[in-house]
Parts: C-alpha cells; sequence; structure tokens
C-alpha cells in the first residue's frame, strides 16, 4: 500500500470578537498505519472545512479548497477590418499583446479541483491547468497567435517582450517569468469574505 497524506484546514470563529483562526489536521495513511494530529483550537464555532488541494502555490503556501487565488496568463487579440475598399473584403490584424488576470475561488467539483465560484454550474478550468511555469517559448507562442513571424519578440524599443515587460511593471525577462507563472493565493472564503 502507498503512503498518502490527506489535509484538512477548518477555520473557527470567536464569537465574542469575531476573529478568524485556521487549524490544520493531517490523516496519514500508511502500510498497516493511520494517525491523525491537529492543533488545538480556542474558538468556539466551526464555520468552515476545506480540503488540501495537493498544490502549492508560487509562494509556497498550500492551496486549500475555499482559497481565493490569482492567475496570470499572456495572450494576444485580433481585429478584423472590413471595407469595399479592401481586398478580399477583410483582413484580420493581431494586436497588441496584454496580460489576462483572472481570480477565483478553489472549489471543488466533480472529483476535481476548479477555479471559480461557488454555485457556478461551469466553473472555467481545473486548477492543475491553471498552475502554469511559463518560459520564454511558451509566452512567445502563446502570444504569436497564429502569426509567429509577425511577432517582433527581442525588439528592445517595441517588441512584443518590452511590451509586456511594461505591463507586469518588471525589468526583465526573468522576473516576467516569475511575474505570469503558477497561482498565487490571495485569500480565503472564511477570513476575506470580501474576495467573493
Amino acid at each position: 500500500m502507498m503512503q498518502r497524506e490527506i489535509k484538512f484546514k477548518s477555520y473557527w470563529k470567536d464569537e465574542s470578537s469575531g476573529e478568524v483562526a485556521a487549524d490544520t489536521m493531517q490523516i496519514r495513511i500508511g502500510k498497516n498505519s493511520y494517525s491523525a494530529g491537529s492543533q488545538q483550537s480556542n474558538y468556539s464555532e466551526l464555520i468552515g472545512f476545506c480540503l488540501y488541494t495537493g498544490l502549492k502555490d508560487k509562494n509556497g503556501k498550500e492551496i486549500y479548497e475555499g482559497d481565493f487565488v490569482r492567475v496570470r496568463t499572456p495572450y494576444r487579440t485580433t481585429q478584423t477590418h472590413e471595407g469595399d475598399n479592401i481586398p478580399n473584403g477583410s483582413y484580420t490584424e493581431p494586436m497588441e499583446p496584454g496580460i489576462r488576470t483572472e481570480e477565483g475561488e478553489v472549489i471543488w467539483r466533480d472529483g476535481a479541483f476548479f477555479i471559480g465560484k461557488e454555485g457556478d454550474s461551469d466553473p472555467v478550468s481545473p486548477i492543475s491547468w491553471d498552475n502554469i511555469q511559463w518560459d520564454a517559448e511558451s509566452i512567445h507562442n502563446n502570444i504569436a497567435y497564429g502569426w509567429p513571424n509577425r511577432s517582433i519578440w527581442d525588439d528592445p524599443e517595441e517588441g512584443d517582450l518590452q511590451y509586456l515587460l511594461e505591463l507586469a511593471k518588471v525589468k526583465n525577462l526573468q522576473d516576467l517569468i516569475d511575474y505570469l507563472s503558477g497561482i498565487e493565493v490571495i485569500g480565503n472564503r472564511f477570513e476575506n469574505p470580501k474576495l467573493a
């Protein structure tokens, strides 16, 4: 039998102060063994119980169900021009690259963790799909958008890389990779309900 660790985080509320505190519990299952451990909580009201996803965010923080996370993705859109004076009636051109920032809650749905909102009938994607570790080639390919030869990636004055560096407010390619890569936990539904 393989060894497996299952973790939960519970959230407790102190009725007198309204303060919320987190408490963790681990269950280890191994050959002929089972153990559970939990920290003691001085808080009186259990307000949430969340399962660990098995993933850590870009800062090494464990990601639990109920956490609010941020994901950044480089992209490029297009613009189509139409008119009688245009050959074939229309043409499509790429726009400047951009960085899409999405935030959502980690939810458990249909046997997987997703980023979405509680009650959503169709969450966006499994969280493991969003935990991308970008590199220069994958960023370039994501913004090339069918025009790999049009992308002026390395031009230090007006290239796509320079444009993305300015959008992200970073100085170099490695900083951009760090800015885009991974998922970032920005709070949770119990301690930061305003993020919902």
